[in-house]
């Protein structure tokens, strides 16, 4: 069970793969793309409220405790909607999918420094290495993909 956070990594890039394909086929039946998102995020808390009710002693529990989480509850809520909305219009109009993904996975840049800024963790000169070559490395793939 120590290493249980690497198995849930692996499963979190499959569905981080599968989720624009998803998008880029539902993209091509459709014109108006935010009625569709927001079907997405009606079933989705539709699902959230099941879970809630079905373990509404730990819900009522947690809110009781946890009161002030949600400010960063509701933050993240705006930011997954938004996040979505636009890998959706991205997929949508890129002429690669996968061109797409790799400049949105460029979001450990974003993790990196907010990691340094707010929580003081120093990265060593392989990791800085490894940032590079991975950016050397999008850059060959854009540049070289018709």
């Amino acid at each position: 069970m120590k290493y249980i956070w690497i198995f849930l990594c692996f499963i979190a890039m499959v569905l981080a793969g599968i989720h624009p394909i998803i998008y880029k086929l539902l993209n091509k039946n459709i014109n108006d793309l935010p009625i569709v998102l927001a079907y997405i995020f009606l079933f989705a808390g539709i699902f959230s409220l099941l879970y809630l009710t079905l373990n509404y002693k730990s819900t009522i529990n947690y809110t009781k405790n946890n009161f002030t989480n949600f400010k960063y509850i509701t933050a993240l809520s705006l930011i997954i909607l938004i996040f979505n909305f636009c890998v959706s219009y991205a997929v949508k109009f890129s002429p690669n999918v996968c061109i797409c993904v790799l400049i949105i996975n460029l979001s450990v840049f974003v993790t990196l420094v907010i990691d340094y800024l707010f929580f003081k963790y120093k990265f060593n000169i392989q990791t800085i290495l490894g940032f590079i070559l991975t950016v050397i490395g999008l850059s060959i793939s854009i540049y070289f993909s018709k």
